[in-house]
């Protein structure tokens, strides 16, 4: 809801670009906040949450990046590369859906980067917002690597079996 809020403010007739850039931040400072407070409790939201929660966050970045893309502020190749890149990554996170984590570091700073990305595009900082996006393209790469790499770390651990035909 606070996405679409702020997407009604900045389009309206008369825009409201600050109030905009507000009713976005809040509610992702609490997105951020509330995994750091989960994950330093120990708390875990069960399969919908580690499910919906980064489908939510996709739809929500992605949306943005969308509108901006038709308002000329990002070229397309970097919302499609950036796009492509979150299908990715979550087409990989899905496929381990018997052992789901959450984001690793490289993930969780593409996501404030994103955000951070948005923001600026929203306050009219079209050259920042390119920068942030480009950024979060190479956290989101970072990301995908590592969790690669710890997927095959761990499938490779001394005394495990692996399941043949």
């Amino acid at each position: 809801f606070p996405a679409w809020l702020a997407y009604a403010l900045f389009t309206a007739r008369d825009p409201y670009p600050k109030t905009a850039a507000f009713v976005y931040l809040a509610p992702a400072l609490m997105d951020w906040l509330d995994g750091a407070w989960a994950r330093a409790n120990g708390e875990n939201a069960g399969k919908a949450g580690k499910i919906g929660d980064p489908i939510v966050d996709k739809l929500i970045v992605l949306g943005w990046l969308l509108f901006f893309a038709f308002q000329g502020v990002f070229s397309w190749s970097l919302f499609w590369a950036m796009a492509g890149l979150e299908v990715f990554s979550t087409g990989v996170y899905f496929v381990r859906l018997d052992r789901l984590e959450g984001a690793n570091w490289y993930g969780g700073a593409k996501k404030v980067v994103q955000d951070s990305c948005v923001l600026l595009a929203i306050l009219g900082q079209g050259e920042l917002a390119v920068l942030a996006l480009k950024i979060a393209l190479g956290f989101s790469v970072a990301s995908s690597l590592a969790k690669a790499w710890q997927s095959r770390a761990q499938s490779s651990l001394p005394g495990q079996q692996q399941a043949t035909c």
